[in-house]
């Protein structure tokens, strides 16, 4: 058993003493095994190697990292600063989106509608023939489906016009499907942890919220401020903050309010925290928003504003008008979008409360 990454070797199929896996955390030798026992412990335990490439389980650990007074393995990626608080590790770089509002002029709209369109189609159509292949017995690679969705898609007249998209938001489509088709294998074999994934879904036309991925290849910020997707143009953006370094990756997201928003995927180093005299814990609630105790003993409450129980009163009204609308009609599809303009306009006050309130100003 590796004493740094905690793994140790699994029993292969037809092994003897696969039954007594708890006697062998180290070796046979530590156990006082006989020469019999530890040759065939050997033979169908063979020496595997930690996450990280660093070391052998059957050798000996690694060095440790001695930081803040305790020691950190330097291997399986448990190696990184160390705050001052709590003496907690953290890695060397995360992941963080930034999300900014986008204002597309009505042309690119509509270049946005056939992107969102187009992206939806090549889903369906991945998640398609995968389907087909499995109950059909047949493997097929994931080159292969990108082959058939995409690329000979765009030679036949039902889909020569897809080329009028960038190829990119495509190709991260049958990524997304790909995605959630192992996602629902993994879920059912036990290898994702966490509830049970059901089946993947195809995207319908229908769903007010759409979105589709960009990576550094079909996009740009440019220097005037403005941000470039392929076959799109220059969308205006309105920065709230800077990014601190170049994004990865851009989703475009139209909300069912008709807004639309990019959110950039950008790696963040992380800095360790400052030393502080004391710490807090923050327990949110319902009945109130957060109680902040500190290491001094003392709370603090924090009311919930209740931003939404404002707008029931509205919000009541204009779902008792939408379920009198006829299904399909416009006025119908009128009251569903004022609908989501008042949720819009909660979410954003949430928000703005969370980014403002005491739990941000607390020491």
């Amino acid at each position: 058993m590796c004493p740094t990454c905690r793994r140790r070797p699994r029993p292969l199929p037809g092994c003897r003493i696969g039954r007594h896996r708890r006697q062998h955390r180290t070796s046979p030798a530590a156990l006082g095994a006989s020469r019999s026992t530890s040759s065939l412990f050997k033979a169908a335990h063979p020496r595997r190697v930690c996450p990280q490439k660093v070391h052998l389980i059957d050798e000996q650990p690694p060095p440790m990292l001695v930081t803040g007074g305790r020691k950190l393995p330097t291997c399986c990626g448990w190696s990184g600063s160390r705050s001052a608080v709590g003496d907690r590790s953290y890695g060397v770089g995360v992941r963080m989106r930034y999300r900014y509002r986008i204002e597309p002029t009505p042309a690119q709209k509509m270049e946005l509608a056939r992107v969102f369109g187009c992206c939806r189609l090549v889903f369906n159509d991945a998640l398609r023939v995968r389907d087909e292949a499995h109950r059909a017995g047949v493997k097929l690679s994931d080159t292969e489906i990108q082959r058939r969705v995409i690329t000979k898609a765009k030679t036949t007249v039902e889909r020569c016009w897809l080329t009028d998209v960038p190829s990119v938001a495509l190709v991260q489509a049958v990524n997304d499907s790909r995605r959630a088709w192992r996602n629902f294998f993994d879920s059912r074999s036990g290898k994702r942890m966490g509830r049970t994934i059901g089946r993947p879904r195809m995207k319908s036309k229908k769903d007010h919220r759409q979105s589709f991925r960009l990576t550094r290849n079909g996009f740009r910020v440019c220097e005037n401020g403005r941000l470039f997707l392929a076959k799109v143009g220059q969308v205006r953006v309105r920065w709230s903050r800077e990014l601190p370094n170049e994004p990865s990756s851009v989703t475009i997201i139209r909300e069912p309010d008709g807004t639309y928003h990019a959110s950039f995927v950008i790696d963040v180093p992380t800095i360790p925290l400052p030393r502080v005299r004391r710490e807090a814990g923050v327990d949110m609630g319902v009945a109130r928003l957060a109680t902040i105790a500190d290491s001094d003993g003392g709370h603090t409450d924090i009311p919930n504003p209740k931003h939404l129980h404002c707008k029931l009163r509205k919000l009541r009204r204009l779902e008792r008008e939408k379920s009198r609308r006829q299904e399909g009609s416009v006025n119908r599809n009128k009251t569903r979008h004022q609908i989501a303009v008042h949720h819009g306009k909660e979410l954003v006050v949430r928000h703005e409360e969370m980014l403002t309130n005491q739990i941000g100003q607390q020491d």
